[in-house]
């Protein structure tokens, strides 16, 4: 019997996931499990993918480490024995995938934060440091406590923000701490921080996360009319997210006014190789609520064409061929050419690995005859 240990996004994403406010990209995702199926064999689980051989081994090994270490420390965490068990994790060998390491420092930060109560002076110290595995468990301990009570500590505060404003902070932890502040209600001590991040051409993968983080803290608070004002006022990336975040949020509040807008946005967006393959993947998902729109079923319909299909579309467990969320959109379409288009793509996915035409396949196969 396999139990479930912790499900939980990559750094950044991580109270997204929490909350369940706002749709995150399943391929962002990371669940692990570790379980008996009888005296002899433990199973690891990691993205529902089986461990074994050598990672089993090494996995197994590294966690029995933790466990032990923790045993031993007791209530007195060395933050020396913390810094020695994350850089373990990091040297193990290429066998390991990245994914089962992320796990096993999952793993560090949960007992960490079942020794750790407010007040303890290793948040600060953890938070401080220069080793951004360590500010992370720091960042962990706080998403996994209460945030507000934490919150009241203006040196804290301070620190956090004197992070977030840093371009030597690790990019992870700068959306770590964004998504602190949008926690604990205090989003707007650090939103022009936030703006800036979202508005920087030097570094667009962060800029996407910080627009991600104010979409999605205007969505919690149900700030729906002000999300449309951002879509309407912003351009580039902050536009791109502000445009999903209205589609995604389960609200009444997409005004008729902007819906043309938002529809050429999505459709630039899916057919915008120049953005990363997850952002168009979550605009051809978001799509689904635009298909009574001829330039949406036309934009899908063309992303069935050989030259315009993709890789990296966020998956249930993994990232996934464009074809999958495609086809999945476009079934919802009532229209008797587009279904047939549908089906005359089998036809063409010998062009696909073996992996990708199954996952096509089946999701052809829910097609209504």
């Amino acid at each position: 019997m396999i139990t479930l240990v912790r499900q939980i996004t990559d750094h950044g994403r991580a109270i997204v996931l929490v909350l369940g406010l706002m749709p995150v990209s399943p391929a962002h995702a990371l669940e692990c499990a570790v379980g008996t199926r009888s005296s002899e064999q433990v199973d690891v689980l990691v993205n529902h993918r089986q461990l074994a051989g050598e990672e089993l081994r090494l996995y197994l090994d590294t966690y029995d480490q933790i466990d032990a270490a923790f045993g031993k420390a007791g209530s007195g965490l060395d933050p020396r024995m913390l810094t020695t068990l994350l850089n373990s994790v990091d040297a193990l060998p290429g066998s390991v995938d990245e994914s089962s390491k992320s796990c096993l420092r999952i793993h560090i930060e949960i007992k960490v934060e079942a020794i750790v109560v407010p007040g303890d002076h290793l948040i600060s110290d953890l938070l401080s440091s220069d080793d951004p595995n360590r500010a992370h468990v720091g960042v962990w301990v706080l998403l996994s406590q209460d945030t507000k009570a934490r919150f009241i500590d203006r040196q804290l505060r301070r620190l956090l923000k004197a992070k977030l404003a840093s371009n030597a902070t690790d990019s992870d932890l700068r959306v770590d701490v964004l998504y602190l502040f949008g926690y604990a209600g205090a989003f707007q001590k650090v939103s022009r921080i936030a703006l800036n991040l979202a508005a920087d051409p030097v570094n667009p993968a962060l800029a996407r996360r910080a627009a991600e983080v104010i979409c999605w803290n205007m969505v919690m608070n149900k700030q729906f009319s002000g999300l449309g004002d951002l879509f309407r006022s912003s351009s580039g990336i902050l536009r791109q997210q502000a445009a999903l975040a209205l589609l995604w949020a389960d609200n009444s509040a997409l005004a008729a006014d902007l819906k043309p807008d938002l529809t050429e946005e999505v459709a630039r967006m899916i057919r915008n190789s120049d953005i990363p393959p997850e952002t168009r993947g979550d605009a051809i998902e978001a799509s689904a609520r635009l298909i009574d729109s001829d330039t949406i079923v036309s934009t899908l319909a063309n992303m069935l064409e050989p030259q315009n299909w993709f890789f990296g579309a966020p998956g249930m467990h993994e990232p996934e061929h464009s074809l999958v969320p495609v086809i999945t959109v476009l079934a919802q379409v009532d229209r008797s050419d587009v279904h047939d288009r549908l089906r005359a793509l089998r036809e063409r996915l010998s062009e696909l690995n073996d992996h990708d035409r199954q996952s096509v396949e089946r999701e052809l196969q829910r097609l209504p005859d």
